[in-house]
């Protein structure tokens, strides 16, 4: 459990960046999460962190709001992942890491970690998109080449 709460640590500390997301676990979660999981690829790869408020709406451990916020949309993000993404994201691994949570229950948090892809990746009948330094963007036609 030491080795997770040095994990936690540095997760909570991080910001929002060209590689990093926290999402909170709601039903609009669900396509939010499917595009950045498809611009990591598009772009340098990335973590995506379920079960944590955003940097700039909440600090330290107070980020820690745990995945059985809605445990459904986890399984629903799971499932797009399979089937709405085109080509298939090879190596993507879903990990996840029990800690304290902001209430001081324990609970659960899941690091998606997104390769870096060869293949250009789209959201089927959604569009393609890449990572900006804070955000997700459509790709254009050119970039995709």
């Amino acid at each position: 459990m030491e080795n997770n709460q040095s994990i936690i640590e540095t997760l909570i500390s991080w910001d929002e960046s060209i590689s990093f997301e926290a999402k909170r676990v709601s039903g609009k979660m669900v396509r939010k999460a499917l595009e950045t999981i498809v611009a990591f690829a598009n772009t340098k790869g990335g973590f995506l962190v379920l079960g944590m408020e955003d940097y700039s709406k909440a600090k330290g451990t107070d980020r820690l709001l745990g995945i059985h916020e809605n445990a459904e949309a986890v399984d629903e993000l799971r499932q797009k992942v399979q089937h709405q993404i085109t080509p298939p994201i090879d190596a993507l691994t879903w990990t996840p890491l029990k800690c304290g949570l902001h209430d001081g229950n324990p609970g659960e948090i899941i690091i998606i970690n997104v390769p870096k892809s060869p293949k250009v990746h789209s959201i089927v009948e959604d569009g393609t998109c890449k990572r900006l330094d804070k955000g997700n963007r459509e790709m254009t036609a050119s970039e995709g080449v």
